[in-house]
């Protein structure tokens, strides 16, 4: 008996349509707040901040830089 094939590993990051689900899921009350993994995303943290920001939301970064705090 051998091996079989090594499948292909999901390495598809998330977008734009699924940061704004998620957003408009989690932050549904003045004080909520989403948390996202920078490096879960297909964009860079200068795009996210940026359009996030554009659209009203504040965000911060967390203090170990891995993730962003959005409210």
């Amino acid at each position: 008996m051998g091996l079989t094939p090594r499948q292909p590993v999901d390495s598809s990051k998330y977008d734009w349509a699924y940061l704004d689900r998620l957003l408009k899921s989690v932050l549904k009350r003045e004080h909520d707040i989403a948390t996202i993994r920078i490096s879960d995303y297909a964009m860079t943290e200068q795009e996210i901040v940026s359009e996030v920001e554009k659209c009203g939301y504040i965000v911060s970064k967390s203090a170990d830089g891995v993730f962003l705090k959005i409210e």
